[in-house]
C-alpha cells in the first residue's frame, strides 16, 4: 500500500518520503489552499494493506519533522481498526433497523391494509347494491352510511399506503461519514 508521507510548507520545497507513490507541488499548494494552510504534514489512512484515505494536519506555522511523521503514522495505525470497527457496527446496526423496519411494514400490510381492503371491496359493493335500489327501498341514511364508510376505509388504506411506505424507504444510505459524525456526537 501507499505509505507516502507529504511535507508541505509554501514556497518550500515539497518533502515527500514514500515507499510508493509520488507527490507533485502543484497538487499540495491546490490542497493547501483548499484547506486553508500553508503548511501540513499528510499520511496515508490504511485498514490493512488497502489505502482508504489521507489525514492532513497543518496550519500556519507548524513545521513538521520525522518525529511528527512517525507519530501520525503509529496514531493512525492505531486508530484506523477502531473507526474500522465503528464503522462495521453502525452498519450492523442499521441494516437490523432496516430490517426490522420491513418487517414491520410487512406486518402492517398483512395484519392491516389487508383486511382493510377487504372491507372496502365489500362497503363498495353494498354501495353499490344501495344506489341501485329504488329509492324507497333504501333508506338515505343507509346510503349516506355506506358512502362516509366507503370515504373512511379509502382514507385508511391510503394512509396505511403512505406509512408502510415510509417505513420500507432505505435509511442506511449514509454511510461512513454519516457514523463518525454520530461517533463525534457522543463525545460532544
Amino acid at each position: 500500500g501507499d505509505r507516502e508521507v507529504v511535507f508541505y510548507s509554501a514556497g518550500s520545497r515539497v518533502r515527500s518520503e514514500r515507499i510508493a507513490g509520488s507527490s507533485d507541488a502543484t497538487r499540495c499548494g491546490d490542497i493547501a489552499e483548499l484547506l486553508g494552510m500553508t503548511t501540513f504534514i499528510s499520511v496515508p489512512l490504511r485498514l490493512g494493506v488497502r489505502s482508504v484515505g489521507r489525514l492532513f494536519v497543518g496550519g500556519d506555522h507548524p513545521t513538521f519533522d520525522a518525529d511528527d511523521r512517525e507519530f501520525l503514522l503509529h496514531a493512525v495505525d492505531q486508530l484506523m481498526p477502531a473507526i474500522d470497527y465503528i464503522d462495521l457496527v453502525d452498519r450492523m446496526t442499521t441494516r437490523s433497523i432496516d430490517d426490522e423496519r420491513r418487517r414491520i411494514a410487512l406486518d402492517i400490510h398483512d395484519r392491516l391494509l389487508q383486511p382493510y381492503i377487504g372491507l372496502q371491496l365489500a362497503t363498495a359493493a353494498l354501495h353499490r347494491v344501495a344506489t341501485n335500489q329504488a329509492p324507497q327501498q333504501v333508506p338515505p341514511a343507509v346510503t349516506m352510511g355506506v358512502e362516509k364508510l366507503l370515504q373512511l376505509t379509502n382514507e385508511g388504506i391510503t394512509n396505511l399506503r403512505q406509512y408502510t411506505h415510509a417505513l420500507r424507504a432505505d435509511v442506511s444510505q449514509s454511510g461512513f461519514a454519516e457514523s463518525m459524525r454520530r461517533f463525534a456526537e457522543v463525545f460532544q
